[in-house]
């Protein structure tokens, strides 16, 4: 397209690069976009000043005072939001409910993190609790223990396969944003090209409407001029 366009000669009558964006920019299926035409700036092309700037802030604040857009428009194009993964009967689902209502969350238990002793008048079932308690801890920290070992025995290995694993998602993150960077300059490229070659459609255009007006002005003051030179040969 850009080839064919830089290669038609200028003329009144020509056609020039089309300038509006993609029918897949315009989401026609959107009910409040819908009959919108969306047109690209010359951005690469047009210079403005302050005046200019100012101007075409006022306007686009009248455009938005005058608009039936909401905000809800806007939100109503986001994708809803997944499904909560906790069972709807579950405990964080309800601490999770709660908060949300503001309800403050209960301090969380650490009788089983103690080793308190039961008082000496308690009963034999106190001790027993306490002892219960006491096997529950031991056969924690064992586990920690054995925990502890396997980290040291196999957390090298692990953790140099975490990091080969991280270092390849990296490096494919990496190259997506170098395409995405390719495809944008790419895309600018374009956008540039095509501006400059509308703006020379423009400027020859305009020399063109400029010579045209002149030649009315040269052809209106003649038909004066006749229309003059008509009415003194009337009188004589």
């Amino acid at each position: 397209q850009l080839a064919d366009a830089n290669a038609r000669p200028g003329g009144m009558g020509q056609a020039t690069p089309a300038l509006s964006l993609p029918a897949v920019a315009q989401t026609e299926e959107t009910a409040w976009r819908r009959g919108m035409d969306m047109i690209d700036a010359l951005a690469y092309v047009d210079v403005m000043g302050d005046d200019d700037k100012a101007r075409v802030e006022q306007l686009i604040q009248e455009e938005m005072a005058g608009s039936g857009k909401r905000a809800s428009d806007y939100m109503s194009e986001l994708p809803p939001l997944p499904p909560s993964r906790f069972a709807a009967d579950s405990a964080l689902s309800r601490a999770l409910e709660g908060a949300a209502a503001g309800e403050s969350l209960s301090a969380m238990d650490t009788a089983r993190y103690r080793l308190d002793p039961p008082p000496s008048s308690s009963s034999s079932s106190a001790w027993r609790q306490a002892l219960d308690n006491a096997h529950a801890q031991l056969e924690h920290q064992r586990v920690r223990i054995t925990n502890l070992e396997l980290l040291l025995q196999y957390g090298p290995s692990a953790w140099r396969m975490a990091n080969d694993g991280l270092a390849t998602t990296l490096a494919l993150t990496q190259a997506s944003i170098r395409e995405v960077e390719a495809e944008t300059l790419e895309l600018n490229r374009r956008r540039k090209l095509e501006q400059l070659s509308a703006a020379q459609d423009l400027d020859r255009s305009r020399q063109e409407a400029e010579v045209l007006r002149l030649k009315c002005v040269d052809i209106e003051r003649a038909c004066r001029e006749l229309e003059r030179q008509k009415g003194g040969e009337g009188r004589e």
